[in-house]
């Protein structure tokens, strides 16, 4: 597993962004704590923690990263990627950290993103992502912190085919992390904005971010503190960014609660909240 993340080209990761992206995940997942936990008095314990790894296989984020007790760590990949990491981690008797859990979710998105002839069923074991998240018991409703490595190799359309399948999973206040997408990069100096606009850095992957309903800012892996990359190097930096909007279930959730009250069928009080 450490091989295959250490990889620089081929769309695969290097180490040293791979660590930058531990360390922007938790530091997500521990702003999401205080605002969704710590500022509102919510007991701690009694909310589900939830980070989504989204990568070529072979993650070993879940049990390296020290996550916050009550974390659930969804990591996405085909079977036969997950069947290898498992017995790998079991070899070296690999555990998550205390009161964690991890989930592996038989759905490799990036894989049917990549392919247009494609669709979301033909990866895995034929479940769409929705309904391979929901059988690994993850909650849309829960805010989430979603890493997203190795999209290089993702081409045309396929990026923003991802993150729209992504979004429509994530609460409003969840946060994403990930790699800037090579087809993304531009010519453009300095870092990408949450406006989208402009032809600076990852300009592309913000716009396919903002369609999505998801505000996000591209940083340069030179702003990182790591230097330039490679000149094969698939990967050239990060973007961080925050959900807007709320997620597919919740918005359809919100339409029928509005037809119900048009249509004299439901009880008004309450629903402003």
């Amino acid at each position: 597993a450490a091989a295959a993340a250490s990889r620089g080209g081929e769309g695969f990761t290097g180490a040293d962004l791979s660590s930058a992206l531990d360390h922007l995940a938790l530091d997500r997942l521990q702003a999401i704590m205080e605002s969704f936990e710590v500022s509102r008095g919510v007991e701690v314990m009694g909310t589900m923690r939830q980070v989504v790894v989204v990568s070529a296989g072979l993650d070993t984020r879940a049990f390296r990263v020290p996550w916050p007790r009550g974390t659930a760590v969804f990591e996405l990949a085909g079977a036969d990627a997950h069947a290898e990491a498992h017995a790998a981690m079991r070899r070296v008797g690999a555990k998550p950290p205390r009161g964690c859990s991890h989930r592996r979710v038989r759905c490799d998105p990036t894989s049917w993103a990549a392919n247009p002839e494609n669709t979301p069923g033909d990866a895995g074991d034929g479940l769409e992502l929705e309904e391979a998240m929901a059988r690994a018991g993850y909650a849309p409703d829960v805010p989430s912190v979603w890493v997203v490595q190795d999209s290089g190799r993702m081409r045309g359309d396929a990026w923003a085919r991802l993150v729209e399948e992504m979004a429509d999973l994530m609460c409003a206040g969840s946060e994403v992390v990930g790699h800037v997408p090579a087809a993304s990069v531009g010519d453009g100096d300095g870092d990408g904005d949450g406006d989208g606009g402009g032809d600076g850095f990852g300009a592309a992957a913000v716009r396919d971010l903002a369609a999505a309903g998801v505000r996000a800012r591209c940083h340069r892996v030179a702003a990182l503190g790591f230097g330039e990359p490679a000149p094969e190097a698939e990967q050239h930096g990060v973007f961080i960014g925050v959900k807007r909007r709320p997620s597919k279930r919740e918005q359809e959730y919100f339409l029928d609660q509005v037809y119900l009250i048009e249509n004299e069928l439901g009880d008004e009080e309450g629903f402003e909240d």
